[in-house]
């Protein structure tokens, strides 16, 4: 064999080899280049994705809770009416509406309303409440009796019974006058850790006499 072809068909085949050496090198390139490509538009896409999904666990717990309360509101609220139908002699106050309800006491019907509730540097709370009284004749003495706690809750595992055993109660005695045809301000100061131990508020009135004029 000749050697100058000898020698060039060696070169040719050396050529050969290092041209296809470097086009696999430049596809290895092009695939690594795309490769980081992807990883780098994949990765805002899925921390966009689990934002979005966040948000979502987010709105989704939120509206969750609002219904639950809502549902919970209304059956206090339907439990507060019940319990008022059944007996006049006892009232739910609501401390952060000053409209005005009856109450049946032992000596007639008068008007509680709650006028405004202040948190005193002892860590007690003062509720500020006006008796009205409609009646013909002034009233010497009289005692209220409240109940106190959180609300109820329906549908947790807890039951009435169980709830108002939980529930703090006072006594409060006045000597003062609950006078007609007016509104008679009382204060009485409820010790309670925070408000909403106040949530929930019993009433009930009694009066010790009654003075009428003598013909």
């Amino acid at each position: 064999m000749d050697t100058r072809k000898y020698i060039s068909a060696i070169m040719m085949l050396a050529a050969a080899l290092f041209l296809t050496a470097d086009v696999q090198a430049q596809n290895i390139e092009n695939r690594v280049n795309a490769l980081e490509e992807y990883v780098e538009t994949f990765q805002p896409t899925l921390i966009e994705f689990s934002e979005e999904l966040q948000n979502n666990i987010q709105k989704y717990t939120k509206g969750l809770e609002q219904s639950l309360q809502n549902y919970s509101d209304q059956l206090q609220e339907q439990l507060n009416t019940q319990m008022k139908s059944l007996d006049k002699k006892m009232i739910v106050l609501d401390l952060n509406n000053p409209a005005f309800q009856s109450i049946e006491s032992n000596a007639g019907n008068f008007l509680i309303s709650v006028d405004r509730v202040e948190k005193l540097p002892t860590g007690e709370y003062r509720v500020y409440m006006n008796i009205g009284n409609y009646n013909y004749a002034d009233y010497k003495g009289f005692k209220i009796k409240l109940l106190w706690g959180t609300k109820f809750y329906p549908g947790y595992a807890q039951k009435v019974e169980e709830w108002r055993e939980t529930l703090t109660g006072a006594e409060y005695t006045f000597e003062g006058y609950i006078r007609k045809g007016v509104w008679n301000q009382v204060e009485i100061d409820i010790k309670a850790p925070d408000t909403s131990v106040l949530a929930y508020v019993e009433m009930e009135l009694a009066v010790m006499s009654v003075e009428l004029k003598a013909n």
